[in-house]
């Protein structure tokens, strides 16, 4: 085969035929006019491109041949290579996800599982802190006052030094089976569950109490007819001193002068709103007793302002909740806001001050801090108001 790099055709001859000539030849062909040349190619031609087979093409390209194999080569490795990367990545993605989601789903149990904790110590303490609150209460205001008769038959003076001190609640609700008041002190005890959802309790309430009257080395006992009322009986003897009591507080009333404040009183308990009332009572104040947080919203917005000075909310009530309810308050009104409850988790106090509340007492709880606490807030929220008035004078 001769080639002339420069030159559109080449000449193919066997091996046979005489390659002199076909130099000869060559040579004209590179002496005429190109246009020349393909006429003649044309005319004379019998072995035309468009008749090449693709093994002919080969053979004339080999070089081409070779590079476009390399790079069809290269091509399909290219192709494999990303799918299986592809396929790896889909893959990896798939079990990626699968565990994100695995992992949201034990988040989420945790969560539940975190909350249900939150819940149950709070209701514990609820169950706890309540019947304390009610027996120091009740202590301290039979042992302040000139008791009663009914009160006296109470105070039975023991042998030795002891005086037995009787505690007897009575109520006129949904009593209880005579089956029941055998387990009534059993730990999370409740003979209806429909009952715990109006107070959120976990049956612990009396079963705490009965140790703690256990350990003190008293007795309660208990007597109930369903649907007529249950009343409990509690014994417990003291030990008699000759100390006098501790004068310590004489005078506190004339320190904190609280007279004439209007308290509103969120309390869902009636034993308790008693004892709180009757405590605020004594320091001359004047309390409307609410039972829970919806009608605490309601009467403190259809009441003029200025008409309570302090609003004492408890937490866990029915209708609306005491954290609810100081929401709904403090989107329109700026009044001092104590919440009073036997929920004594720091959390519970943490989200109660961001709602807005000014303080925080857990029961049960002392008169006298109560008062102190209440007189403070009174202090700063009138200091307040006097210095708007000096800058609107100004």
């Amino acid at each position: 085969m001769l080639e002339q790099p420069t030159f559109t055709y080449r000449m193919v001859i066997s091996s046979n035929e005489n390659h002199a000539l076909a130099g000869i030849l060559t040579k004209a062909m590179y002496a005429m006019p190109k246009n020349l040349v393909e006429d003649l190619a044309a005319q004379y031609t019998t072995y035309k491109a468009t008749e090449l087979t693709f093994v002919d093409w080969i053979r004339l390209h080999p070089v081409v041949t070779v590079w476009v194999l390399l790079i069809l080569g290269w091509l399909l490795t290219a192709m494999a290579v990303t799918m299986v990367r592809l396929s790896a990545r889909k893959k990896a993605q798939k079990t990626a996800q699968e565990k994100a989601e695995e992992m949201a789903e034990l988040a989420e149990h945790a969560q539940a599982a975190n909350k249900a904790k939150t819940a149950f110590l709070s209701h514990m303490s609820h169950d706890m802190r309540t019947p304390m609150n009610a027996i120091i209460g009740f202590t301290g205001i039979a042992m302040k006052n000139n008791p009663s008769d009914e009160v006296k038959n109470c105070l039975e003076k023991g042998g030795d030094g002891y005086i037995n001190m009787r505690y007897r609640i009575s109520d006129t609700g949904i009593g209880m089976s005579e089956e029941f008041t055998k387990e009534v002190f059993e730990e999370f005890a409740q003979e209806d569950s429909d009952v715990r959802t109006q107070y959120h309790g976990v049956g612990l309430g009396m079963a705490i109490v009965k140790k703690y009257v256990d350990m003190m080395g008293g007795t309660i006992s208990v007597q109930s007819k369903k649907h007529e009322g249950t009343t409990f009986t509690v014994d417990i003897p003291l030990e008699i001193t000759d100390k006098e009591c501790n004068k310590s507080d004489t005078g506190f009333s004339e320190k904190v002068n609280l007279t004439g404040v209007n308290v509103l009183l969120a309390e869902d308990n009636e034993l308790n709103a008693e004892i709180a009332a009757v405590q605020l009572e004594e320091f001359g104040m004047n309390v409307e007793r609410v039972a829970d947080g919806k009608n605490a919203v309601e009467i403190f917005r259809n009441h003029p302002k200025g008409t309570f000075d302090v609003i004492l909310m408890d937490i866990m009530m029915p209708e609306l909740d005491g954290y609810s309810a100081v929401k709904e308050i403090r989107k329109k009104y700026q009044i001092p806001i104590i919440m009073l409850s036997a929920r004594g988790e720091e959390y519970d106090k943490l989200y109660g001050f961001d709602l807005g509340i000014d303080d925080y007492v857990t029961k049960p709880f002392s008169p006298k801090e109560l008062m102190m606490r209440i007189n403070a807030i009174l202090t700063r929220y009138h200091a307040k108001e006097d210095k708007k008035e000096e800058q609107k004078t100004w």
